[in-house]
């Protein structure tokens, strides 16, 4: 069950009940959330591109307070087959969401107020796309959207539509959608769009797909059921319901330390230490009385490997360390699959031959969106290589019997121990991890620098280790952080990509972890015209100036595609809001 509620006690001073209702909304507001593909019919292995939109009912507009949202892709026995969780485009652009509620943000700070356009630089909401397994098989998929928020009501009350998939060797015995074997209805839509309105447009080639129809925005919202009504107030009422869960504005770490696996005994006052050296992020914390520990107020990307530690006293290292996991619903009820969608045929199209025998290359076919300029930043290990004066490979290491990080470096000349310390020339050892320097802060002994028990870098398995490089002290001044002050060498260790290190064996003085982080942006590249392809058009983020501007683009195009010799129909499907923040859906079919 989802729903995580909880009463508050308010006092009322017999008020009617519209008074009351716009009170417990004030106190519990409730978010929509919308989806719009680029389609509604696509190949297993191919790619769904996605504009996503969370909708604040009180204000009436999109919405940014969660600064994430959740999709996934069920089928219809309800197994999760895809989950990603899509970072907001602009950063709480929204004034009057934020002045009005006061409630707790997770992972973060509650963003300041500051002026901005209704729908912020960008138009807000979420951009994305779903890899879909090249293992499906043909048949109604679940599209499912919310926010972390969105979990202290009902799953009823999540965002769903239905997506067809086609498995490529069906269409090779002839099974197609019946929608594919017969002429659409003309539509006479008339196209206007209000200037300033950002939305998704999609044009798509109705012999080889269909357009994202199953629902729009404009309805779905309006059809979405409200949280409460006034079925559920009465007068003179004195108690409300308020969420339990917060919005989610960042990344959070969150576990226990326990003690050995025989006692398994909570630890409180365990240092805990977090590294996360792709994103120069480290922290630590001490366990409360419960033996929890908690990291928040940053944003990870997916994949990201989180490094973490726990250490009681000096030297007494903490092998026992639970992460929790992502608190996110297992079971969500699936809506149920169209009947006699698919149907037999000897007429298979010759183009959607073509497009089904090219699927495997469908996730490398976005099409192009938006421009992202900036300076290439070098890579630190780059410059690690370059002033090292001796490099050691891990493999080549662990093929020659070494397994940790410090009889590796005391096999290099001039280095050595010197009263719980690696020396080189009787100075201690800086440590650098993917170019973060370990910080240390209070552990420090005689010689103003950490012991070896307490060193976080030590406890790195050498099989996540791609590279260690030593730098003479001669050389350090040209790394950041100091490292060169005071004559000391560094240790600048470059870690293997989080994709490789999945199978690694686990240090027992060090926890990996790969929390559930946002997409990353994915480029998108254009598809030749002269290619079969069903979706001939995407933009998730465009700003409206003029409705002509839509109209011209749309034929040139679709023009572009004429001349190449395809005279079909094809459907544009526009779904945003306006600059007011009201919901807006155009739809239009061009033969």
């Amino acid at each position: 069950m989802l729903t995580v509620l909880c009463m508050v006690a308010m006092p009322s001073s017999g008020q009617g009940v519209d008074s009351l209702l716009k009170k417990q909304r004030r106190l519990f507001p409730q978010e929509k959330a919308y989806v719009m593909t680029d389609r509604d019919l696509y190949l297993a292995g191919d790619t769904a591109r996605m504009r996503a939109w969370i909708y604040d009912c009180n204000s009436e507009k999109p919405q940014s307070m969660s600064r994430f949202i959740y999709v996934e892709l069920r089928d219809a026995a309800d197994n999760l087959k895809v989950r990603v969780k899509l970072r907001a485009t602009s950063p709480h652009p929204f004034n009057s969401l934020i002045t009005t509620f006061n409630s707790p943000v997770i992972g973060g700070q509650k963003p300041k107020e500051r002026a901005s356009s209704p729908l912020g630089e960008d138009g807000g909401g979420f951009r994305g796309y779903i890899a879909l397994p090249p293992t499906l098989t043909t048949g109604d998929y679940t599209l499912v959207a919310y926010s972390y928020y969105m979990m202290n009501t009902s799953e009823k009350l999540f965002f769903k539509k239905l997506l067809h998939v086609m498995n490529p060797k069906d269409i090779s015995k002839g099974l197609l959608p019946t929608n594919l074997t017969k002429e659409r209805p003309v539509r006479e839509d008339e196209l206007e769009v209000p200037e300033g309105a950002n939305v998704a447009i999609s044009i798509t080639a109705d012999r080889l797909c269909l357009a994202d129809s199953t629902s729009n925005i404009v309805w779905s919202l309006r059809n979405q059921p409200d949280l409460f009504t006034t079925e559920d107030i009465r007068e003179g009422q004195t108690t409300f319901y308020t969420p339990k869960l917060p919005y989610e504005g960042g990344q959070t770490v969150s576990g226990t330390v326990f003690g050995n696996l025989r006692t398994k005994k909570v630890q409180p006052g365990v240092k805990v230490s977090m590294m996360i050296p792709s994103q120069k992020i480290a922290n630590t914390c001490v366990t409360d009385a419960e033996g929890r520990f908690q990291f928040s107020g940053f944003n990870l990307p997916d994949s990201t490997l989180v490094f973490l530690s726990a250490k009681k006293g000096k030297r007494t290292r903490m092998d026992n360390i639970r992460v929790d996991g992502d608190s996110l619903p297992e079971h969500i009820t699936h809506l149920p699959a169209m009947r006699n969608y698919y149907k037999r045929t000897q007429d298979v199209p010759q183009d959607m031959k073509i497009v089904s025998s090219t699927v495997d290359i469908a996730n490398t076919q976005l099409l192009a969106e938006i421009m992202v300029k900036g300076e290439k930043k070098e890579r630190v290990t780059e410059t690690y290589q370059n002033l090292a004066s001796r490099t050691l490979v891990a493999d080549e290491l662990m093929d020659r019997g070494i397994r940790d990080l410090e009889s590796a470096l005391l096999r290099m000349p001039g280095v050595q121990m010197i009263n719980g310390n690696l020396c080189y020339r009787g100075k201690p050892l800086r440590f650098f991890v993917d170019g973060l320097e370990e910080g240390f802060g209070e552990d420090y002994n005689d010689m103003s620098m950490p012991s070896v028990g307490s060193m976080v870098a030590l406890s790195y398995p050498m099989d996540v280790i791609q590279r260690i490089d030593f730098i003479r002290p001669e050389d350090t001044a040209f790394l950041v952080g100091g490292a060169g002050m005071g004559g000391m060498a560094a240790v600048c260790i470059t870690l293997k990509d989080a994709t490789d290190q999945r199978n690694i064996s686990r240090s027992s003085a060090l926890k990996l972890h790969w929390p559930l982080g946002y997409q990353k942006y994915k480029k998108m590249v254009p598809v030749p015209a002269t290619e079969s392809w069903p979706v001939i058009f995407w933009n998730s983020n465009y700003t409206v100036r003029r409705s002509q501007d839509i109209m011209r683009l749309a034929k040139k195009v679709i023009g572009e595609r004429r001349e190449a010799g395809d005279n079909g129909a094809y459907t544009l499907h526009i779904d945003g809001f306006t600059k007011e923040g009201k919901p807006l859906h155009v739809e239009k079919t061009f033969f």
